[in-house]
């Protein structure tokens, strides 16, 4: 993404333009407190590169952007926070996205990084992650007006899978999973360990689920589908791309103190213990699996070794 041509060579280039109809963009630099012009080189330029060359595709249908549910962290405490664009203002004053880009591109990097603290502070944005994902969602509106047809799903924390290979599962320990397992095994040992009021909501919602959001958004945006609830209430959305949000605070709400407790349920409270033999052993105990030749600290002398773990 921060390559000018996306690191594509001419040949391969020329191939996407002529054979893509759908593009899902959802590569993006998550870190929070990155350097602003590190952020915007990646999430908003690495975006205006896709969205140029997806104009030149000459069969798309949908070009959907994978945004965040926290894009709009800069609204109100307690704000419900509704599927359209929120607009960026000084007084009364409209700010164009593109000229707050321009402005933090253009200057020394420290520079930079003290103009965009500026911005968050009268905004009211968290990090630079939340801040430079509203204003790329800006681009990409920017770009649907232009004749581009464009979606955007907003989805909260993403977390392990619902369903296929099975419930749980997951291939890396970013977001939720990481801090789930790190209360699992007990580096959060109590709830003053994490950042968090312990009674609010941690919205972490299942990738596949995500993953079934994102193809619905395309589907309706390639079949020309209008689901615009606001429009009547917000007139300029309707003229905005579809956007939608995968969460599940309003669903399935769960909060820090209840997914703390889980991961002490999950972490062994209530666990049927075996050895690596398939042996029942006592709770908690890692010595012995009840085999005769069974000596200490998880060895039962087999020649295939013998260890304690536990089953849910």
């Amino acid at each position: 993404l921060d390559s000018e041509l996306l690191g594509l060579n001419a040949a391969t280039a020329q191939q996407l333009t002529e054979q893509v109809d759908i593009v899902i963009h959802s590569a993006a630099s998550i870190g929070l407190e990155a350097d602003v012009q590190s952020t915007l080189h990646c999430n908003y330029l690495g975006t205006q590169r896709l969205l140029q060359l997806a104009a030149r595709m000459t069969r798309l249908r949908c070009f959907l952007h994978v945004s965040t549910a926290y894009v709009n962290m800069n609204v109100d405490k307690g704000t419900t926070v509704d599927e359209v664009l929120y607009p960026l203002k000084v007084g009364k004053q409209l700010s164009c996205y593109s000229d707050i880009v321009d402005d933090l591109m253009s200057t020394e990097p420290e520079v930079a990084n003290v103009r965009a603290q500026m911005y968050m502070d009268m905004w009211g944005f968290p990090n630079t992650y939340t801040m430079g994902k509203n204003l790329t969602e800006k681009l990409v509106a920017a770009a649907h007006r232009g004749g581009l047809p464009t979606a955007i799903v907003r989805p909260s924390l993403v977390c392990g899978l619902a369903g296929s290979p099975y419930p749980g599962y997951c291939g890396n320990l970013a977001g939720p999973v990481g801090m789930g397992v790190a209360m699992a095994v007990g580096l959060f040992d109590k709830l003053e360990s994490v950042a968090m009021v312990p009674t609010h909501v941690w919205d972490a919602v299942p990738g596949d689920v995500v993953s079934s959001v994102i193809l619905a958004a395309a589907a309706a945006t390639a079949a020309g589908v209008a689901i615009n609830e606001y429009a009547g209430e917000v007139p300029e959305s309707a003229e905005a791309p579809l956007i939608v949000h995968a969460g599940t605070s309003t669903t399935y709400p769960i909060s820090m103190v209840e997914a703390a407790y889980s991961s002490e349920f999950c972490a062994g409270m209530c666990r049927s213990w075996r050895c690596g033999h398939n042996e029942p052993v006592q709770r908690r105990q890692a010595s012995t699996c009840g085999r005769a030749a069974c000596r200490t600290a998880g060895s039962c002398g087999s020649s295939v070794g013998c260890f304690t773990y536990g089953l849910l």
